[in-house]
C-alpha cells in the first residue's frame, strides 16, 4: 500500500505520520521569497544563483498571442513567478506601444493573424526596441523554427510546453539582453 499524502505529513502504511520535507527546487514558482532562502532538506544552503529576487527588479513580459486562453494562462504563470505582464491580442496592438513598452522580453505566437510573429520580430519598431523574442507555436514546422532563430529569436517553444521551459527561456533572454546593454 502506498503512503497517503496529507497537508504537511505523509501517512505511512502502518498509520504513523511522518513530517514532509519540502525542497524548493522550483523557486521560480515560490510566492514566498523568504522561504526560498531556507535550508534545503539536504542541509546545504540554497545557492545564490537559485535565489531569484524579483521584488527588486521585476521584469515586464509582453505576451502577444491571438488566443485569449493562452494569454491568460501565461499571465497567471508569469505573475506567480514574479513578473509583470502585458497582454496583446495582435502584433499591431503591441506595435502601437512598442516604443513606450517597458517589456524586457516578448513571448510571441508565430500565427497571429494579419501579421505573423516573424513579421513582428522583423518590424523596425521591434528591432529598435531591442526586445528579446521567445517564439511559441502549436503547429510550426522545422523551417519555421529555423526562420525564427535566424532572425534573432531568443528561443522557440512548441505548444504545449512545460512552464519551466518558458521560464528558463525568459530568464536566459532577459539576462543576455541585460549583459548586452
Amino acid at each position: 500500500m502506498a503512503p497517503l499524502a496529507h497537508k504537511d505529513k505523509f501517512v505511512a502504511p502502518d498509520n504513523k505520520s511522518l513530517p514532509v520535507h519540502r525542497t524548493y527546487k522550483a523557486r521560480l514558482f515560490n510566492q514566498e521569497p523568504e522561504r526560498a532562502r531556507m535550508e534545503l532538506t539536504t542541509g546545504k544552503l540554497a545557492r545564490k544563483s537559485d535565489q531569484i529576487d524579483m521584488e527588486k527588479d521585476p521584469k515586464t513580459i509582453a505576451i502577444i498571442d491571438d488566443d485569449n486562453g493562452i494569454r491568460q494562462s501565461l499571465k497567471r504563470m508569469l505573475i506567480t513567478a514574479g513578473f509583470r505582464v502585458q497582454l496583446f491580442a495582435s502584433a499591431e496592438e503591441f506595435l502601437a506601444v512598442a516604443g513606450d513598452s517597458p517589456a524586457g522580453c516578448a513571448v510571441v505566437d508565430l500565427d497571429l493573424g494579419s501579421m505573423s510573429g516573424l513579421e513582428l520580430a522583423c518590424h523596425p519598431d521591434m528591432v529598435a526596441a531591442k526586445i528579446p523574442v521567445i517564439f511559441i507555436s502549436g503547429n510550426a514546422s522545422e523551417t519555421a523554427r529555423a526562420s525564427a532563430m535566424a532572425i534573432g529569436g531568443a528561443e522557440f517553444l512548441r505548444k504545449p510546453f512545460m512552464p519551466i521551459d518558458l521560464l528558463g527561456a525568459i530568464f536566459r533572454a532577459t539576462q543576455e539582453s541585460r549583459n548586452i546593454s
